[in-house]
């Protein structure tokens, strides 16, 4: 139901963008872009993602290749945040979102338009 409003709201021609507080699950995010780029690109202009920062080596192999795979999408900004705190997670994004329209989607949730 809220998307459907999102959506609403972009026929009028308000610049969008789509939002993703991330923990960086490469699972959860790899199927994400699938949707994100095979289904429902063309219904926001820009999406910007925060990833968690890497606490181990492990973690940073992880993160390296989330953005690599990321970055291929010009729609797409993507950064490490510096602090494992939820509120920055969803903060950072929002500060650097310039459209006039945003939505927050988790990782874990996906757009079958």
């Amino acid at each position: 139901m809220q998307f459907q409003k999102f959506l609403i709201l972009r026929v009028i021609n308000m610049s969008s963008a789509v939002l993703v507080p991330s923990t960086g699950d490469p699972f959860l995010l790899k199927l994400w872009f699938w949707y994100f780029e095979n289904v429902w690109q063309e219904e926001v202009d820009k999406g910007y993602i925060s990833l968690m920062p890497p606490q181990s080596e492990d973690r940073k192999i992880v993160n390296k290749f989330i953005i690599d795979f990321a970055s291929k999408l010009s729609k797409v900004e993507i950064w490490e945040n510096p602090t494992t705190s939820l509120v920055e997670q969803f903060k950072v994004p929002m500060e650097k979102c310039k459209e006039e329209l945003f939505v927050y989607i988790q990782e874990d949730a996906f757009v079958f338009k």
